[in-house]
């Protein structure tokens, strides 16, 4: 399969949020077209760092945003839609913040989300003694395209969904030997089910071996450099954990995944413009929303292009969230983004779309926010504020 003549051959972009996601991803690519010869190029004015390559029969744009958070999706994924018009969705890849169940299962670090929809959950209007999230139709950002929906209703058929397991830890396990092969410095492996800890919601992450005004104040006040510590560190009780029994995934622990993947959730994603990091608000929220996780880029790239967020869970959204789960969240959700796309069939259009040269002219879509033509969509409850518009061209 011939790479693509032009930036117009690209249909598909993953969006990731930190370079430990985007560097997740690229081991799966079956053809880095940048290491092949020169670069695509991009529109004037585009600030963005792209790779390009092959997966399986797609040809991909990978985009490594500059920051997290909602405004940046928006501006990568508006500069991106102006040098490769032709994308057609993206899937936001990453980690996030999950739930300690979900669809009244255990969820366990390293489990992967697949969003149904997405709640802009921190957009509405704050009175004296509650914060009313905006809860319209708008707000949870309207319907994935009918090309996304397509493949929500595969994943969500029980036979189909076995299938896509299957397919993301055969991804996974070769994620994890090239990741070796190539000397990362990243570990894809499973951390330790040690490292794997839950409390109750109220059971607040503080210092409990040194004394700390901040910690001990009452009401107690937030402190900075407590969150720097592990849970050993500083000192929370082992036996306030929760416990959760789960044969199966304790045998999965001790194999380093080598022969299975956690499971996948699919479910309501909730994208704000902080990080949650409180299991009480995290509950609320959830109870009140019918989320499944929290995380940050997913309502900022729908502002421009339909997509679906596919995020591995590397904490559980609590003062108790660490960095030790990262590099195999990130892996699990590569893993599974990648299996997704390989239940998507090509476009006709696209197909031919193949050849040696990388030169010549490509056609540029303007964006205009506020524009008063092109192919449009509204977004109410966006993240610059309600009646955001944004002008697609054409």
């Amino acid at each position: 399969m011939s790479p693509p003549t032009d930036r117009l051959g690209f249909y598909i972009a993953i969006i990731c949020a930190m370079p430990i996601e985007s560097n997740a991803v690229d081991l799966l690519f079956d053809e880095l077209y940048d290491d092949a010869g020169p670069a695509f190029g991009k529109a004037p004015g585009d600030t963005n760092k792209y790779k390009t390559g092959r997966l399986g029969k797609h040809h991909i744009v990978l985009l490594t945003l500059p920051s997290i958070g909602p405004q940046a999706a928006t501006a990568g994924s508006a500069q991106m839609i102006m040098s490769f018009p032709n994308i057609q969705f993206g899937l936001i890849v990453g980690v996030c913040g999950g739930l300690p169940q979900i669809n009244n299962k255990n969820a366990f670090l390293g489990d992967v989300v697949v969003s149904t929809s997405l709640l802009n959950y921190d957009f509405g209007t704050q009175y004296t003694d509650h914060f009313a999230v905006k809860f319209d139709i708008q707000n949870t950002l309207g319907p994935p395209s009918s090309k996304l929906q397509s493949l929500l209703s595969f994943l969500e058929r029980e036979h189909d969904m076995g299938r896509l397991k299957e397919s993301a830890a055969k991804n996974l396990g070769q994620l994890q030997a090239r990741a070796s092969e190539k000397r990362r410095k990243a570990n894809y492996k499973s951390p330790s089910h040690d490292l794997d800890l839950i409390f109750p919601s109220d059971y607040e992450h503080i210092d409990r071996k040194e004394d700390c005004a901040e910690c001990d104040a009452t009401p107690r006040r937030f402190c900075e450099p407590v969150t720097r510590k592990t849970c050993d560190d500083a000192g929370c009780e082992d036996d306030r954990q929760v416990c959760r029994g789960d044969a199966r995934r304790e045998q999965l622990y001790a194999m380093g995944y080598a022969t299975g993947l956690p499971q996948i959730f699919l479910g309501k994603v909730a994208c704000g413009n902080a990080v949650m990091m409180s299991g009480r608000h995290r509950d609320q929220k959830a109870k009140e929303h019918d989320i499944i996780a929290f995380e940050m880029e997913g309502a900022g790239a729908w502002e421009v292009l339909s997509c679906l967020v596919v995020k591995g869970i590397c904490d559980y959204a609590d003062s108790h969230k660490n960095k030790h789960w990262q590099n195999f969240a990130a892996a699990t959700a590569a893993s599974v983004a990648v299996a997704i796309l390989e239940q998507y069939e090509p476009p006709d259009d696209m197909t031919g779309r193949s050849g040696a040269s990388r030169q010549g002219p490509v056609t540029t879509v303007t964006h205009n926010y506020g524009g008063q033509s092109g192919n449009s969509h509204n977004i109410l409850g966006s993240t610059f504020g309600s009646g955001t518009t944004i002008n697609m061209g054409g």
